[in-house]
């Protein structure tokens, strides 16, 4: 089939690619790309990581959201007394920042469910012919690219926290560089048994228990009623026209759909009478930011207790007004607005999109935060640090009931 892949490296488009050659639609090619970027794309996504994707269907005119983000885990578990959990310094060359890593740090893996689900619902090979292009990277190893080279260097004190990790991206003594063949021992075998059996490698399978076990007996938090009870979530999606174009983004858990609604609900109310990217036009737009700054922590608070109606309130057309005139008061006075600093969180994910020739589209972002500094024994598994991410957890570590969708900034988005 015809089509078209954007993605963050050139291995992952490969993948997508040669699953479009073979006669797969856009959700085929997403899927092969998308556990293929785990490998490619290793410094910043991986198996054990959750993610968001958006479909849109030509022949219906709807969209779908598909919400395969992480649960708070611990479901039918007393915590146990001593959490693997514990903070790491990491230096930006300029700024540091702490992140919180080890076994209960990580959070309900979403990517094997919510990929295998899109496969099953919406494609149209089977999931052993989606998984050939990440097989061959697994079985083969890769030279490792050099933005990934990068992204692994900046988190250093984490690709090199265990023996485990350590023994992928360390050569030398020193961190895997660029070029450097990147192979991933167990990950072959894992791939083939997802291939097989789909979600159950993870909810029942060998997979599973490697990491109920990894978990159990080294202070983590994810229990069987975690992977047994977890749910793709399917939903429709914040739908706005936008200057002649019709925008559909993920609603509620996510906050990122909601805030860039606002945003654009926002910038719609402003004549964009100047040059793009001219003085007036970059001072518009960072008011508009700073506003969705502000407009965050009045959602962050009400979402908790009922997010369609904070979600509802945030879009009002009076809220909004008002957000307008006083931008238009700061433009008029030259005094820029205030805002609270920017989150500090991770910006580790990995996003890609496809068109196929019936105009079959598929949207879709992953991330394991910035992984949680071990491999799952025997599987290749990297597991997410979604639970030691302090901007997902705003009122503190380990408060949010198990079982409960995490909330995520990602933002996958379908624009017709």
């Amino acid at each position: 089939m015809k089509g078209v892949i954007a993605a963050g490296d050139q291995h992952t488009a490969a993948a997508g690619a040669a699953i479009l050659r073979r006669g797969g639609n856009a959700v085929d090619a997403a899927v092969a790309a998308a556990f293929a970027s785990f490998i490619a794309e290793i410094g910043f996504v991986h198996l054990g990581g959750s993610g968001l994707a958006q479909l849109y269907d030509p022949a219906t005119g709807q969209a779908t959201v598909y919400d395969f983000f992480s649960n708070m885990p611990g479901l039918g578990r007393t915590p146990p007394a001593q959490l693997d959990f514990h903070r790491v310094t990491v230096d930006f060359g300029g700024a540091t920042q702490d992140f919180h890593i080890g076994r209960a740090s990580v959070a309900v893996p979403g990517n094997i469910f919510g990929l295998c689900q899109l496969a099953a619902d919406r494609g149209s090979l089977s999931l052993d012919v989606l998984l050939e292009p990440a097989l061959s990277l697994a079985r083969d190893g890769l030279p490792l690219p050099p933005f990934q080279a990068y992204a692994c260097s900046l988190l250093e004190p984490i690709f090199r926290h265990s023996p485990s990790v350590r023994a992928v991206f360390e050569r030398e003594g020193r961190l895997l560089r660029g070029g450097e063949r990147l192979f991933v021992p167990d990950l072959a075998e894992t791939l083939q048994e997802i291939a097989a059996h789909g979600p159950d490698a993870l909810r029942g399978g060998r997979l599973g228990q490697a990491l109920l076990d990894d978990q159990a007996s080294r202070g983590g938090l994810i229990t069987p009623d975690d992977l047994a009870q977890y749910e793709v979530m399917r939903q429709t999606p914040i739908e706005l026209s936008y200057r002649g174009y019709e925008v559909r983004l993920p609603g509620p858990p996510s906050g990122g759909g909601a805030l860039l609604a606002f945003a654009l609900k926002l910038l719609s109310r402003f004549v964009l009478d100047f040059p793009p990217n001219s003085a007036p036009h970059l001072r518009l737009l960072c008011e508009v930011q700073a506003a969705a700054q502000r407009a965050r922590l009045i959602w962050e608070r009400e979402r908790r207790q009922d997010p369609a109606q904070a979600l509802a309130t945030l879009l009002d057309e009076a809220v909004i007004g008002e957000y307008a005139a006083a931008i238009r008061i700061a433009i008029a006075k030259q005094q820029p607005s205030s805002a609270p600093p920017e989150p500090t969180g991770p910006g580790n994910t990995s996003h890609l999109s496809v068109l196929d020739e019936t105009g079959l589209a598929v949207s879709l972002t992953t991330t394991a935060g910035e992984s949680a500094g071990f491999i799952v024994p025997g599987t290749g598994m990297i597991p997410n640090n979604m639970g030691g991410e302090a901007d997902l957890h705003p009122q503190g570590f380990h408060v949010r009931p198990a079982g409960q969708r995490i909330p995520t900034m990602m933002t996958p988005i379908i624009v017709t």
